[in-house]
């Protein structure tokens, strides 16, 4: 099986494209700034909608709503008062 190996360059490193999978890697000050905005608490952990305690999956066919806001809402939609069904 012959290497189908292809390399991008961005300002952020090189992305690394085999096989249609790809992996980012990013250059040591790409990788700092990122940790420090995690840190800082300028990135947020999104919750997905199915993840959600407010989500509620109508039965037959439905569309799925979100029980705080009582509109309707996708899997893999979210929103910025989502909750985990955990928490």
């Amino acid at each position: 099986m012959p290497n189908n190996r292809k390399y991008i360059s961005t300002e952020y490193g090189l992305i690394n494209l085999r096989d249609g999978d790809w992996v980012i890697h990013l250059d040591p000050e790409a990788l700092a700034e990122l940790y420090w905005e995690v840190q800082d608490e300028k990135l947020v952990r999104v919750v997905r909608c199915k993840d959600c305690k407010y989500y509620f999956e109508q039965p037959r066919g439905f569309s799925p709503i979100c029980e705080l806001t009582r509109s309707r809402t996708e899997k893999e939609g979210f929103c910025s008062w989502g909750k985990k069904k955990d928490e």
